[in-house]
């Protein structure tokens, strides 16, 4: 399964995955990190780093908007014009970002210095330990951050009147898992 959902993530040849077989999930998700870019669907968005992250760390996107990594998977297949993944296809995919997508390793830790963790940890644990909570570092909740535009909060509004009632209220985001952000700038 992990080496069949491997082949869906790389393949961009894949109609069911993107309009006319034009793009793969790794288009953006470079070996499942990301590709450092800002893209316009909902609002502005950076690609979210995969590799590592997406085990059990539900809701899943920027805005929360889907408790399941499959129904998410779907949604972002449906965005890029995808005709739709066969069940199987779904199931793969998920075995490989599941368990096929390891994070690289930090060639840092050794390189920091103490006083300094140490230092980061305290405010860590004081001002964001309360959302970015155990193992997972999310607590698979929304929260009006206030860093939402005035574009967006129209891009947004429009879209609840459109119908898209899945969307939490405008300037709420999904709490991204921690977990290897090293790798995950800027």
């Amino acid at each position: 399964a992990v080496r069949r959902g491997r082949r869906v993530f790389t393949f961009a040849r894949n109609g069911r995955l993107s309009h006319q077989g034009q793009l793969a999930c790794a288009t953006c998700h470079l070996e499942g990190t990301e590709d450092k870019l800002v893209w316009i669907t909902d609002g502005p968005r950076q690609t979210m780093s995969l590799a590592g992250r997406v085990a059990n760390t539900g809701p899943f996107n920027w805005l929360g908007s889907k408790g399941g990594l499959k129904e998410n998977m779907q949604q972002t297949v449906t965005r890029m014009g995808g005709a739709g993944l066969t069940p199987q296809e779904l199931s793969d995919l998920e075995a490989f970002m599941v368990d096929g997508l390891e994070a690289p390793v930090n060639p840092y830790p050794t390189m920091l210095d103490p006083v300094e963790v140490q230092e980061g940890q305290a405010i860590f644990e004081d001002k964001c330990s309360s959302c970015h909570t155990g193992d997972k570092y999310t607590d698979g909740q929304t929260w009006d951050v206030g860093t939402a535009n005035e574009a967006e909060l129209i891009t947004r509004q429009e879209l609840i009147a459109m119908g898209n009632d899945e969307l939490p209220p405008p300037g709420q985001f999904n709490t991204p898992s921690l977990r290897d952000l090293w790798y995950t700038g800027p």
